[in-house]
């Protein structure tokens, strides 16, 4: 009985021990200034924990998202979070900020380099490039982008009252 015991309280310790480990690990991911997932699949579900994840990541300022197979639907979801929309945490998510959503995540570094995204999903980035105030770096290289959703990233940019 007693070797039981102390089974029990070593699992109660290793309990307690993975989740002030995950809170640790969570509080420095919020204070982030890198997020690197490049060559990480992300599926749908993975890109809408991101999102959230990007709605508290008030600090974060490279996103490096490198061949992790993203496609136009997920580009489109990355999108909204970029802008914070969904209304968890910072965004404000009343509709009312630059694009018809919240306050863009001010991002310095965005690479998308290497992913199955064309015209329609890079189309889904652009009310984040008409509002962020921060963007000095965009990598879309190696992807299926052709001239239109080039045109309307340079239009994007072009509208964007804040830019430099």
């Amino acid at each position: 009985q007693q070797q039981q015991q102390q089974q029990q309280q070593q699992q109660q310790i290793s309990s307690s021990a993975s989740v002030s480990t995950s809170t640790s690990t969570s509080a420095s991911v919020n204070r982030s200034l890198l997020l690197d997932l490049s060559h990480t699949r992300l599926h749908h579900v993975h890109v809408l924990e991101l999102v959230q994840a990007l709605d508290a990541a008030a600090s974060l300022q490279t996103l490096i998202l490198e061949n992790c197979k993203l496609n136009d639907n997920e580009l489109e979801v990355i999108g909204k979070g970029l802008l914070r929309i969904n209304g968890n945490g910072n965004g404000n998510g009343n509709g009312n900020g630059p694009g018809g959503g919240g306050e863009p995540l001010s991002l310095v570094r965005l690479s998308l380099r290497s992913n199955k995204i064309s015209n329609r999903g890079v189309v889904g980035l652009c009310p984040y490039f008409r509002a962020t105030t921060t963007l000095r770096e965009l990598d879309l290289s190696k992807n299926h982008i052709g001239s239109r959703g080039a045109s309307s990233v340079l239009h994007a940019f072009r509208d964007n009252p804040n830019a430099n």
